[in-house]
């Protein structure tokens, strides 16, 4: 009989509460990162960032306020946690890559991680975690991984000139050579055997003058033009110099004439 009441106090000690450990009831989130290269000794170490959507979320050791940064070299997993819960609840979190300078041939991921921890106090009920990213249409994810790489950009290739000279570039040289003369326009050169040439009415065998339409530049001629009076011409002379001398010229004659007239009625009507 004491034999049997020993045994009952000693399996009322082994089985009381204060014997059996207490359930593990925080979170642990194991985070994996994959990186790629095409270059030896590329920088493999990428930072991430934690945030909790509210600010009595709890949040892992190391924390400052709502957020908790880390970083991930290679390879690798790590692990966040412990994140402990010790009241029912929704608890949210976002997860992402951080990049402050990005580089231009690194490819990084940029998926966002959204946690759901459905917290139970009780202890026969574990937590429920449920993972979601910004590229899974709202469907449930069974982890949190990123892949990172860095590749080898390929050469530059300027866009080629569809008129097939180079582009930026003339498609001519300008001519150094002072003998060569402007082209001498839409009418030809003059020639040497026809009624003036194509450069004005000049005399037999063409003045050698080319005349521009529109142009006051002057070229050499190997003679006079027509209507100068034997002056040699080096050129086409502005409108305003020729009516110039037109008026010039009319004035002249007026003032010869009325000299002559009164000269001769002098002669015919003399004083008394």
């Amino acid at each position: 009989m004491l034999l049997a009441i020993l045994t009952l106090v000693g399996a009322e000690a082994a089985f009381s509460p204060a014997a059996v450990a207490a359930p593990d009831r925080s979170v642990h989130l194991p985070v994996t990162q994959r990186f790629s290269h095409d270059r030896a000794g590329a920088d493999d170490t990428f930072y991430y960032r934690l945030v909790a959507l509210e600010a009595d979320h709890p949040m892992p050791p190391g924390s400052s306020g709502t957020q908790y940064r880390f970083s991930i070299k290679g390879d690798a997993e790590v692990d966040l946690g412990p994140l402990n819960f010790d009241r029912d609840g929704l608890y949210q979190y976002d997860l992402e890559q951080v990049v402050d300078t990005p580089a231009s041939d690194y490819r990084y991921d940029r998926r966002i991680y959204r946690i759901q921890v459905y917290a139970h106090a009780r202890p026969d009920r574990p937590h429920q975690v449920v993972l979601r990213h910004s590229d899974s249409n709202g469907e449930k994810v069974s982890g949190i991984e990123f892949e990172n790489a860095q590749v080898t950009l390929p050469p530059f290739q300027p866009t080629p000139d569809p008129s097939g000279s180079p582009s930026g570039s003339p498609t001519g040289s300008p001519s150094t050579d002072p003998s060569e003369e402007p082209s001498s326009g839409p009418s030809g050169s003059a020639g040497a055997g026809g009624p003036g040439g194509s450069g004005g009415p000049g005399g037999p065998g063409g003045s050698g003058v080319a005349d521009r339409p529109g142009s006051s530049d002057a070229i050499p001629t190997d003679g006079p033009r027509a209507g100068t009076g034997g002056l040699a011409v080096a050129g086409p002379w502005p409108g305003w110099v020729v009516l110039g001398v037109a008026v010039a010229s009319l004035g002249m004659v007026l003032v010869a004439g009325a000299w002559r007239s009164r000269r001769g009625l002098t002669r015919r009507y003399p004083k008394p």
